[in-house]
């Protein structure tokens, strides 16, 4: 057992609830890999689930994470994909918390959620990956689109929504962004975006999308926010659309998230709610889904966004800026000091 430092919280509320905290780390178990953490990825989850707002509640002590990468310290019997001085990506098959929790210098994950770093990738950008990859897969390879179809992609300057507009791309599709950020149109259409929406007003998006597409509507809808603009989304679809929503951005607690909207909108279409583990908890398609994103990274179709990063002692920091509504992409959290993550 060593005595390593883990962000936990123990009370419900904003980031001043996150201490990061000595915590003595037991050896690895059965099954178990030892981690010196290099650079974690941070979730909006992770934020809401500190506040109660998301689906599951914490038990306190809570520890926060389960998305990183590190170098392998040691392993607990029957590891032998991985070994000492490897450096590895922990992938977020379990939520919201993996292990020992993430937020920390040291941590012990199940074997099975630890894979093989990718060597094109610094720790930190690979931190930012696989969330956002695996969430924007699942809803990208759901249906056999055609070459050349419209996806229209809110929230885009979020990690899944860059992610999607890399992914639309590569497929051979044409992704509109939409954002509420004038300043985000560059960096939209350089990440992968055929056309942008700057949605100000109710109306905006319906009406962009109708210029766009010559009236036809898109066939798929990629959709973060929820509320109001789910419903703007469903107007915006051609006959035979399938919309997909992974988020409620639009209600503080996700929990309370609802969909409201006349049964004749869904005509002719599908509405579908996707999470992450969709993929995660099926071995086949879980499979699939690393083998794409690691060639897809490897020839450079896909290369995570990276916001900002900061030293795992401003976790508050990091949070706060996680809650700002003006992050492009991911923010991650640096575990080391010995070089920049």
């Amino acid at each position: 057992m060593s005595t390593v430092q883990r962000v936990v919280y123990r009370e419900l509320g904003g980031p001043e609830v996150l201490k990061l905290e000595p915590f003595d780390l037991p050896e690895p178990g059965r099954g178990e890999v030892q981690l010196r953490i290099l650079a974690v990825g941070t979730n909006r989850f992770d934020a809401l689930m500190r506040r109660d707002h998301y689906v599951v509640a914490p038990v306190f002590p809570s520890a926060m994470g389960n998305e990183a990468v590190g170098v392998v310290s040691a392993v607990g019997a029957d590891v032998s994909h991985v070994a000492p001085g490897d450096r590895v990506a922990v992938l977020p098959v379990v939520s919201p918390v993996m292990g020992t929790g993430t937020y920390a210098t040291n941590a012990n994950m199940p074997a099975h959620a630890v894979a093989p770093a990718i060597a094109e990738l610094t720790s930190a950008e690979e931190a930012g990956l696989w969330m956002a990859a695996l969430q924007a897969w699942n809803m990208m390879a759901r249906h056999d689109l055609p070459a050349g179809t419209w996806v229209l992609v809110t929230a885009a300057t979020s990690a899944v929504g860059l992610m999607a507009l890399q992914m639309a791309r590569d497929l051979g599709l044409r992704a509109i962004a939409t954002t509420r950020r004038k300043d985000a149109e560059t960096s939209l259409f350089a990440g992968g975006a055929a056309a942008v929406i700057v949605t100000r007003s109710a109306g905006d998006l319906a009406k962009g999308v109708k210029e766009i597409t010559g009236g036809a509507g898109v066939g798929l809808v990629i959709e973060a926010v929820g509320g109001d603009m789910l419903t703007e989304c469903i107007g915006a679809t051609a006959q035979g659309a399938h919309i997909i929503s992974y988020g409620a951005q639009s209600s503080p607690d996700f929990k309370a998230a609802r969909v409201n909207l006349p049964l004749i909108a869904l005509d002719r279409r599908t509405l579908t709610f996707s999470e992450l583990f969709e993929v995660t908890e099926n071995a086949e398609r879980f499979a699939v889904a690393k083998d794409y994103i690691r060639e897809a990274v490897r020839r450079g179709a896909l290369r995570p966004v990276i916001d900002r990063t900061f030293p795992l002692t401003e976790v508050q920091a990091a949070h706060r800026y996680l809650e700002s509504g003006s992050l492009s992409g991911k923010v991650v959290l640096c575990a080391t000091e010995e070089a920049p993550c």
